[in-house]
Formats: C-alpha cells, structure tokens, sequence
C-alpha cells in the first residue's frame, strides 16, 4: 500500500512538473554525486567533473570531487535506461534531460521499497505485529523528509543510504542472532556499499550493537566470526567495492588517497547540539518532529533488554555529536538535518515498540492518532513548501518560520529572504582582509530608480576558494512591502573582462515581508558564503538592485570580507 501510494504520488509529481515547471531533480549536491555518470558516458574525461565549485577540490595534479563514487555505481542501471529512453524519444543525451529524470525518480523510489522491504521484514522477525509494521512502515515515509528526499529530491544520496543502512540492519541481525554465515557475508558486503556512497556512514556498525543481550554474546560473535574463512573473503570484497573511489581518485590527480573534507572540519570540543535538535535553520525536530516519537521508544528497552538499551542509546547519542560537530551542523540547504534521513531504519526499530504499545490501548490508540495525524500533516506541508520555495533551504530563522508556519499560498512562495550562511570552517578564523562601509547624513532614496549605492572592490588582493561576506545594511520604507523585490547583489568579475560576470549572487532584501513595525530604520545583516576560483586580480561589485524602482531608502551599506582559501595538497 505504501509503495503504491508513493507511486502514485511520484507520477503526479513528475506528470505536473513536466507540464507546468521544468523537472529538474540533479541540482544542488545531486548533481556532484551525479557528476560521475556525466563525466563518464557525456563528457568521456573522468576529470571534467560537473559539480558545484565549493565541491570540486584543485589539487597540484587535478580536480576531484569531494563526493564520492558511491551514488552514480547505485544509480548506473537507471542512467542506462535512462540514455536509452532517451535514443528512443529523441530526447538530448545529456545526462539531465527529461528521460534521465524519470529514470532517477524510478531509482529513488525502487531503493525506498527495497529498503522498506527488508526493514518491515526486520520488524516481523523482531516479533512485531502485522499492524505494528505497518503503522511504523507508512509513518516512517509519510511522517518524516525521507518523503521529500524520495519524492522531490530523489537524486540526493539520502534514500539510498537509508535503503542500503535498512539492509545492513536486517543482515546483521540474522548474522548476530542466528549465526548466519550467508547474511554475514551480505551485512559486510553492503557496509562496503555503505562506506563508498557516504564514508561517514561506516558508523552504522556500531548499532549492531542493539542485537546482543550481554557483552558477553560480543565476544562469542567476534571468536565465531573470525574463525571463519569466508569473513576475510567478504572483507576483501567490501574493501574491494570501497577501493573505486580510491582508483577515481588515482585516475583525476596521481593519488589513491585524499583528506576531502580537510576544508570541511569538525569543532570535535563545540558540538552545535541543541541547534542541531532545535534550531529553526534545519533543526531535526523542528522539522521532522515525529522522528522525537520514535525516539522516545527506546524508554521501552531499558526492561526489555538493558544492554540493548545502553548500545541503542550510546549509538544514538554517538551519532548525534558526530553530526552536531560537524562545521556546518545544519548540513546546507535541505528539509531538516538530512544525514539523520540515512538511519531512519534504525529510528524505526527502536520507536517500533512505542507504537506497539500504543496500539494495543484504545483510549491512546485513538489520542496517539490525532496527534500522529497532525504530525504527518505539518511534515507534508513542511515537503510542499520546501519545493515551492516557501521555505529557505538554508539559514532559515525563527522569524522566518514563525511567518511562514502551515503557509501553502501562491503568494509565500519566494517570500524569505536575506542571508545567513555559516562561518566556513577554519582551525584558526581569518580577520577581515577588507571592509568598507557607505554612510551619510542622510539616506539614498531609491523612489523610481533601478540602481544607486554600491560597492566596488577594483581587485580582491588575494587568492581564494572561499569568500565569506559579512554585510550590514539599513532600510527605511514608507509603506508596508515598498522594498519587497529588491536584492543584495554580489557580482564578479575578471580583470580581462570587466562587465561580464562569471559569477553571481542575489537575495532578497528583507529576511522577512515588512510590517508596521519594521518601516523605519530596519537593520539587516547578511552573512553570504562564496566559493570559486577567485584571483587577486578579480574585481566584486557589491549593489542594491530595485528592479521594480520601487519607493525605499538605505542610510548605511557596509562589508567585512574574510578569505577561507583551502588547499587540500
């Protein structure tokens, strides 16, 4: 029932996207997990990689992406069938036209049912009731992002890990409980898919730990496992699957081994924790709510099993300080903490038994699914804004989710602006390498004019990957939403080519739509992240652009800008 009700959702999605909107899924991170494929059947040079500059990483012998192979290995039966709709259709053999869309739409969905598949098998050979399985099955898609990374953001790699990490779970139960040679072998092999489509995920092994009783069944696994001829074969093999990326690597710059995320640390003493739970810039709770719910099933383990409890509980808590000390805790634009998207499986195991014990008790059972409807409502409204644009998909505030709260009309979408990048990483925070700031004695009245203050860097002065800007500005209006279509443009330029910019950045001027209370002198601050391949001879050209000439004035316009230049060599 699920699977159908997704399918159907997804042709819906596709069937009204394609006629009224352009699809386009392989954006934003998809696209440098993607790139490969491109890379490979497109381009024919492994080396051209079509990502994001903040992802394509110069080394002295080449350019690499800091994304692994993983997601174009899972999804390359679908891109052949994709290439070959598209000889079919007459469709271009890009890699990103209309039959390369619907074959990765398809993919999504058909590694969410495999992994709901052995998921809900998991649960029935855990005891679970027919009804309990269900319950958490449809729950577990249509009350959590994992619907929205399925549906509307299929090509991002979250649907995949949680299909390969829902394997690895039911392989490594069997092996643990039933000693299992065969699913041993399998749990060991998929951590080797695992690994090379996220690496960081290798950490799912740790919640094995949830299938023993006592540590003392640990050390019997770990003497019957190593025992085994047919362990060091699945070893091998998994280091096998994992060593592409290595040969990727070899083939791009001349090295099998790369530190990716050497620019992309962790502040392992300054976990974000509560921000990463709470925040309103892609809290986990604040946007997958339910996902509280499950949690709070692990109460039932501490009776039940205590050293289940303590491995399920330490897993958890592990996980969340891993993620939470990670520079950008938020994990950049996206619905709700994305990474925690690839262990739902595992939510679900330990919230399983809450749902049990809810649906054997009328009275809850019936006050449990008001509020359990509520919930997977506001995660729905939460998908639909998210690709309308009603949400920002970064540096959102709780200003912003206050106004946009359970809002669906036409007229949202678009509404937010401002900007509130993070700090990029840095073991040591650069000073300012250049500032200035515009202000006089009275304000610049913009009333019927298209352009006015700006400001112009004739040459950054240095070289970098990464700007950060850090902008102050103030604006007075009349009347209520008189600057509401004006942007903070950020634009640069080359030396040898003044005019033409090869890059550029524009948000809306107000965070929020304006209000009485905010006519007279709002102040905004904008924290703007920019990443490229910038030279000191570039010039940046920093401006308010009123393109409808609409009735407002600035009376201060200032910048800090700070160099984040990285090199992984």
């Amino acid at each position: 029932m699920t699977g159908f009700l997704l399918a159907v959702a997804s042709l819906v999605l596709v069937w009204r996207n394609n006629h009224y909107t352009p699809v386009n899924f392989i954006v934003g991170d998809a696209r440098d997990y993607y790139s490969y494929l491109i890379s490979v059947f497109v381009d024919h040079n492994l080396n051209s990689q079509n990502g994001d500059a903040w992802y394509l990483l110069k080394t002295v012998d080449g350019t690499i992406n800091v994304h692994t192979i993983g997601e174009s290995v899972l999804l390359l039966p679908f891109f052949l069938v994709g290439w070959m709709l598209a000889i079919i259709t007459g469709a271009e053999l890009n890699g990103v036209s209309f039959p390369f869309q619907i074959t990765v739409a398809l993919a999504a969905l058909t590694y969410l049912l495999t992994g709901l598949h052995y998921l809900l098998r998991l649960l029935t050979e855990l005891g679970f009731k027919a009804k309990t399985v269900a319950v958490t099955g449809i729950l577990l898609v249509f009350g959590t992002n994992l619907f929205n990374y399925t549906v509307f953001e299929p090509a991002m790699s979250h649907v995949y890990s949680f299909s390969l990490i829902s394997l690895f779970l039911f392989f490594s139960r069997r092996a643990v409980q039933l000693c299992s040679k065969p699913d041993l072998f399998r749990a060991i092999l998929v951590l080797g898919l695992i690994t090379l489509l996220r690496p960081n995920n290798i950490l799912v092994v740790f919640a094995a730990g949830i299938w023993f009783n006592a540590i003392s069944e640990v050390s019997s696994f770990f003497k019957w496992m190593v025992r085994l001829p047919g362990f060091y074969i699945s070893v091998l093999a998994a280091m096998t699957i994992v060593f592409i990326q290595n040969l990727v690597w070899f083939y791009q710059s001349g090295h099998f081994f790369h530190h990716t995320y050497k620019a992309d640390g962790f502040y392992w003493f300054n976990p974000q924790v509560l921000k990463l739970l709470f925040g309103f810039d892609n809290g986990f709770f604040i946007y997958t709510p339910l996902c509280l719910v499950f949690i709070a099933g692990i109460l039932l383990w501490y009776k039940q099993n205590r050293f289940a409890f303590w491995a399920a509980l330490l897993f958890l808590a592990g996980l969340i300080y891993f993620f939470a000390s990670y520079w950008a805790y938020t994990y950049f634009d996206g619905l709700g903490i994305r990474v925690m998207v690839d262990y739902y499986a595992f939510l679900a195991v330990i919230g399983a038994r809450l749902t049990e014990l809810v649906l054997q008790t009328k009275l809850f059972t019936i006050l449990s699914a008001v509020l359990v409807s509520a919930l997977v409502v506001l995660n729905l409204v939460y998908c639909y804004q998210n690709n309308r644009g009603i949400l920002l998909r970064a540096g959102m505030t709780f200003e912003q989710w206050r106004y946009i709260f359970f809002k669906t009309g036409k007229q949202y979408q678009g509404c937010l602006g401002g900007a509130n990048d993070l700090t990029p990483y840095a073991k040591q925070h650069p000073k300012p390498f250049m500032e200035k700031k515009m202000q006089g004695q009275e304000a610049f009245d913009y009333t019927g004019k298209e352009f006015g203050m700006e400001l112009r860097l004739d040459s950054l002065g240095v070289k970098s990957s990464r700007l950060h800007f850090k902008i102050r500005l103030e604006r007075e209006e009349d009347t209520i939403n008189s600057s509401s279509d004006a942007q903070l443009v950020l634009q640069f330029e080359h030396a040898t080519d003044p005019g033409k910019p090869y890059l550029y950045s524009a948000v809306k001027l107000n965070g929020v739509p304006s209000s009485e209370k905010s006519l007279k002198n709002r102040e905004w601050l904008y924290a703007i992240n920019v990443g490229g391949d910038f030279k000191p001879s570039d010039r940046c050209v920093m401006y308010i652009w009123n393109k409808a000439k609409q009735a407002f004035r600035i009376k201060r316009f200032g910048y800090k800008l700070y160099n984040y230049n990285y090199s992984i060599n």
